[in-house]
């Protein structure tokens, strides 16, 4: 004969191992919990918890920032007048001036503002550009540490090869032969592009919010700028008209151009924080 028990509610004998009483109906143990069905109201929870957490990881990054809005503010400066300065020295031809006499006047405008910047040494816009670009990336690499987000190595690849490949643009305004310093400046862009490619898919895949933007920012100028970089390459050895070159290198550093804008601008804006956190 099965052993039985008085429910603690109404009296009533009722099996041990019973778990809800007969007589009364009142549970005897804890209700089991049912899993809670599919609802558009269940989706916008889950979608608001993913927001939460999406938000306090840009919460925290901007609390690690090193840097102040300002200095953020003048790195980004000086490398986009640095990039400015080495975009105006490729689109003038050196030795010349872009006729201001002819065009419309916002044309007139952009060769004079070429113009100038292109009697600025071009070493000196190579310096600026890595110094404010390395310095920013610097923080960003400094912050996710901080976030315990282990970019370690490729940081320091990175940003090896961008002051090396620096130093060899410098180097070659200086050589009467340049043309070592032009394929180890070669092997460094070809390292850089390849390297903030794979940084920029590791950052977009770990991180969320602007943090995963930047990475794919930076996945996609380093794909830009890579494959200018191959093409520009073949075009010097299979064409031979001059002007021909002249108008492809206009074009390829206008592209050139606008991708490493974007990027830095990304740097900027992913760096920047409230003043009072």
């Amino acid at each position: 004969m099965e052993e039985t028990k008085r429910c603690p509610y109404c009296g009533e004998e009722i099996l041990a191992v019973a778990r809800k009483c007969k007589h009364c109906g009142e549970w005897l143990e804890e209700k089991p919990q049912q899993s809670p069905a599919y609802s558009p109201k269940t989706e916008s929870k889950a979608m608001s918890v993913v927001e939460t957490v999406d938000s306090n990881e840009e919460e925290q990054f901007s609390k690690n920032v090193p840097l102040s809005n300002t200095i953020i503010q003048w790195l980004f400066w000086a490398a986009i007048i640095g990039l400015i300065i080495t975009t105006a020295h490729s689109l003038v031809p050196e030795g010349e001036m872009l006729s201001t006499s002819t065009g419309a006047g916002k044309t007139r405008i952009l060769k004079a503002i070429l113009n100038f910047f292109s009697t600025i040494p071009e070493w000196l816009g190579h310096v600026l550009e890595t110094f404010g670009v390395v310095v920013l990336l610097m923080t960003v690499w400094q912050t996710l540490t901080n976030m315990k987000e282990s970019f370690t190595k490729l940081f320091e690849w990175l940003i090896a090869a961008a002051c090396i490949g620096a130093v060899c643009s410098i180097l070659i305004d200086f050589t009467d032969d340049p043309s070592a310093l032009t394929y180890v400046l070669m092997l460094c862009l070809v390292a850089q592009f390849v390297l903030q490619i794979i940084l920029g898919i590791k950052i977009s895949t770990v991180c969320k919010g602007s943090i995963n933007v930047l990475g794919k920012v930076m996945c996609i100028c380093g794909g830009v700028e890579f494959l200018m970089l191959l093409i520009s390459a073949f075009c010097w050895i299979l064409v031979e008209n001059e002007d021909t070159l002249y108008w492809i290198n206009f074009a390829f550093s206008i592209i050139d151009a606008v991708a490493l804008f974007y990027y830095y601008f990304s740097l900027k804006i992913t760096l920047m924080h409230s003043e009072d956190e």
